[in-house]
């Protein structure tokens, strides 16, 4: 039966790693907002759990399902997918809502679509199309192919403005074609030109706001009770975790509203206060197992399609826990990138799961005899 040969081949490792981080998710939404919501808007103190546990239930039947279906099938409507998510791009400045001087989502009755989240699984899929037929070296026109392909969404979704999807399609794009083999020197020659126009796209593309985090990161200092507040915020609700954290439920800097965004973009600072440097080290754990549950499946992947798929979606999750965390901690500008399952939100914990599902389909069908029962 294919229920039998479905549990049987199952990469139980990488489901039991993300229902992990999804209870810890939950766990940190309602310790984030019960007490803020309560106190100040008197609202259902469970209103954020309830509705993240509607998320994680449509989550988790996307996932399966995605699961279940051969993933070459994704190959096959690679470019249907493509430009549908061109497409949904396209939409969101004339039907789009602005939200902080920002037009990045689609609302529909009381949810938002961000189309720039699943515009970036769309372009691993579609790259890992590109790439399955062709072999190193690549031609220049091959190259520029591939730089068109993630350049246009990237574009788009730098015009809503949205910095930290940008760099989530930068980060896609060097690995995805270091992942199909293109020659590293051509790849340090892409990073010193993109330092190179660094000064350029700082004073005649980014926006007021984007310089201000990029100045925050430079110096701490910077407009503390402006520009930097939410980073120093975070960083002091780090900190006061130390080594242990207060305990669950006890963080004052998202409970009393010192941190602004505590139930999504800083979420990390929540858990660095409860539960400590050791808890937060436990947590990166998980991740960086999940991360290397994603290599394992890339390596042992039967076709180059699977292979670049899966090594896409691990790039996509590292760039997401990277950026996230680095911006909590301060080791990097905050972008407002959310952290993958953790994080409050539809749009992300629906990708994430899709990701989860393409990752489990690639690593089911390694066992063809088993799986199809050939």
């Amino acid at each position: 039966m294919l229920s039998d040969r479905y549990i049987h081949n199952m990469n139980w490792r990488v489901v039991i790693t993300t229902i992990i981080l999804i209870v810890l998710g939950l766990v940190f939404i309602y310790s984030s907002t019960h007490a803020s919501q309560s106190l100040r808007y008197g609202s259902d103190p469970k209103s954020y759990l309830r509705k993240q546990l509607v998320f994680v239930i449509i989550g988790t039947v996307v996932g399966v399902t995605i699961s279940l279906m051969d993933y070459r099938d994704f190959g096959r409507f690679a470019w249907i997918i493509y430009a549908l998510s061109l497409l949904s791009l396209l939409a969101v400045p004339l039907f789009g809502k602005e939200v902080n001087d920002a037009k990045r989502w689609i609302f529909i009755g009381n949810y938002s679509i961000q189309p720039s989240e699943f515009a970036k699984l769309a372009v691993i899929i579609v790259l890992a199309r590109f790439f399955s037929d062709k072999e190193p070296p690549f031609s220049f026109l091959e190259i520029l192919q591939s730089l068109i392909i993630i350049g246009i969404p990237a574009f788009l979704t730098a015009k809503q403005p949205d910095l930290g999807t940008a760099m989530v399609f930068i980060v896609l794009a060097f690995g995805m074609l270091y992942l199909a083999g293109l020659d590293l020197k051509y790849l340090g020659g892409a990073a010193l030109a993109g330092a190179i126009s660094a000064p350029l796209l700082y004073f005649f593309v980014l926006k007021d706001y984007q310089k201000n985090r990029i100045r925050v990161f430079i110096d701490p200092n910077f407009d503390p009770y402006g520009a930097g507040y939410n980073v120093r915020q975070s960083k002091i609700a780090v900190g006061s975790g130390r080594l242990w954290g207060k305990g669950l439920f006890n963080s004052t800097q998202s409970q009393l509203n010192w941190l602004p965004e505590h139930h999504t973009d800083y979420i990390f600072a929540v858990i660095g206060e409860e539960i400590g440097f050791i808890g937060s080290t436990l947590v990166l754990g998980l991740y960086f197992y999940l991360l290397w549950q994603g290599i394992r499946v890339t390596l042992e992947s039967k076709d180059r399609f699977g292979a670049l798929l899966a090594g896409g979606i691990t790039i996509y999750f590292f760039s997401h826990v990277l950026i996230n965390i680095g911006g909590a901690v301060g080791l990097m500008p905050s972008t407002g990138l959310p952290l993958p399952f953790i994080s409050y939100g539809i749009n992300n914990l629906l990708v994430s799961m899709i990701a989860i599902g393409l990752l489990l389909s690639i690593s089911m069908r390694q066992k063809k005899l088993n799986f199809y029962g050939a």
